[in-house]
């Protein structure tokens, strides 16, 4: 692994305004997306992000600020670049379905001209695609929810949460890995919880987070800097990206 560019650190609200999920992940000449919020396409458009060179995306669950760019991406690939070759998707069981349901609310009697492949992962299954291996571990959001290691072909490692909220599986899911991002979106979690994870709890159980370097994102500037401030009086806690972050796994982060 080589790389991973942040497209979107935001949440569905779009806070502090952010783009919406969605990363790029590089292993030498390959690339993978992952995840695609709605605002995707036009966030790649204003970082350069050659759209054309990418053949497969990583799906983590259907909320739509994680597939709701998807539609978007399919058209530009059908009307844009005149796309032949096939464009490969990954992700939980009912991919397929979400996929299409959503595309065809948004642009109903579209034909793709090019063939769009599905992988639908269950828990805990290893897949090979491209020069990438992933590992599919089940997280707490929503049923379908699924977190990600990734090798690179190179043998470096990656580890993503998607959404979820505090989980046994955290801990297998980040355990020895060279990056590991996860999402952050509230100061302190309420009486009752949530399906997201909160600064407060993070910090009291960051010890069982074994990654190298840990990252956060589904963020808002406020809790961002909040984070910032803790790493600084706790130097290596972890840091919030932003959009354009690009992580390199042989460097620290920089910003683009």
């Amino acid at each position: 692994m080589d790389s991973v560019l942040v497209i979107g650190s935001g949440n569905a609200f779009s806070s502090s305004g952010r783009a919406q999920a969605c990363f790029l992940l590089e292993s030498r000449a390959d690339r993978m997306l992952l995840d695609c919020g709605a605002t995707s396409l036009m966030q790649m458009h204003r970082l350069a992000v050659d759209v054309d060179s990418l053949d497969r995306l990583l799906v983590t669950h259907f909320h739509g600020d994680h597939i709701g760019g998807i539609p978007f991406l399919l058209i530009h690939y059908e009307y844009i670049s005149r796309r032949r070759q096939p464009f490969e998707m990954l992700g939980p069981p009912g991919l397929r379905d979400a996929v299409q349901r959503l595309f065809d609310a948004m642009y109903a009697g579209i034909e793709l001209s090019f063939e769009v492949r599905y992988i639908e992962m269950r828990e805990n299954q290893r897949q090979k695609t491209g020069g990438f291996t992933i590992e599919s571990i089940p997280v707490s959001h929503k049923p379908e929810s699924l977190g990600y290691r990734i090798t690179g072909s190179d043998g470096r490692t990656f580890a993503f949460s998607g959404d979820t909220r505090w989980c046994d599986n955290l801990e297998r899911l980040y355990d020895g890995v060279d990056v590991g991002l996860i999402e952050l979106s509230l100061e302190r979690q309420p009486e009752g919880g949530t399906s997201h994870l909160a600064l407060d709890e993070v910090i009291a159980k960051r010890s069982s987070l074994k990654a190298r370097r840990l990252f956060f994102s589904h963020i808002y500037d406020e809790l961002a800097a909040m984070v910032l401030e803790f790493e600084a009086k706790h130097p290596g806690f972890g840091r919030p990206v932003t959009d354009g972050t690009l992580i390199d796994f042989r460097e620290s982060e920089t910003i683009r």
